[in-house]
C-alpha cells in the first residue's frame, strides 16, 4: 500500500492573507470611530464653551446696569449689534467686534420692552413702553467644520436703582 502525502502550503498563504485582511479592517474601522468619538467631543467641547461665554455675558450686561443704568445701559440703540469690552477693571459695550480665543464672536442687542397698563404684563405688540427693561439677546458664534453655529440667552434687564 502506498501512503499518499497531501501538501497545503497554498492554503496557509490564503489564510494569512484572509487574516490580514480582516486585522486590517477592524483597524480602519477602529480608527474611524476614534477620530469620529474625537471629533464629537471637540464639537460638544466648543459648544460647552460657547454656553459659558454667552452666561458671562448675561452676567456682564447685570454688571454694566449695576455701575449705572444712565451710563451703560440706557444710550444704547436697541436693535443694534453691541459687543463686551473689559477695560478699567469693568465691562463696558463697543461696536467694535472682538473674538475671544480667537474663534468666538459674542454679542448682544438690546430690545424695547412694552407693558400692558393694566396688569404690568410683558406684551409682544401694544401697552406703553417700559424705559426702565429692556431685552438682551447675547449670542455667540463660532466656525466649525459643518458651518458657523450660534447659541443665544435672552433675559430682561431691569433697572433696579431706578427713582
Amino acid at each position: 500500500m502506498e501512503k499518499r502525502v497531501i501538501t497545503q502550503s497554498g492554503l496557509t498563504l490564503i489564510e494569512l492573507l484572509v487574516g490580514m485582511a480582516v486585522i486590517a479592517a477592524f483597524m480602519t474601522a477602529a480608527m474611524t470611530t476614534f477620530q469620529k468619538a474625537l471629533e464629537l467631543a471637540n464639537r460638544n467641547s466648543r459648544a460647552v464653551q460657547a454656553a459659558y461665554l454667552a452666561e458671562e455675558g448675561v452676567e456682564a450686561l447685570k454688571l454694566m446696569r449695576d455701575n449705572g443704568w444712565q451710563a451703560s445701559i440706557a444710550p444704547l440703540v436697541p436693535g443694534t449689534a453691541y459687543y463686551f469690552e473689559f477695560a478699567g477693571g469693568m465691562w463696558k459695550s463697543t461696536t467694535t467686534n472682538l473674538f475671544l480665543d480667537g474663534m468666538y464672536e459674542r454679542k448682544f442687542v438690546l430690545s424695547q420692552v412694552r407693558r400692558d397698563a393694566t396688569t404690568k404684563d410683558i406684551v409682544a405688540s401694544g401697552g406703553a413702553l417700559d424705559a426702565s427693561t429692556t431685552q438682551a439677546t447675547v449670542s455667540v458664534s463660532w466656525r466649525g467644520s459643518s458651518g458657523t453655529t450660534t447659541k443665544s440667552i435672552a433675559t430682561y434687564i431691569v433697572n433696579l436703582f431706578a427713582n
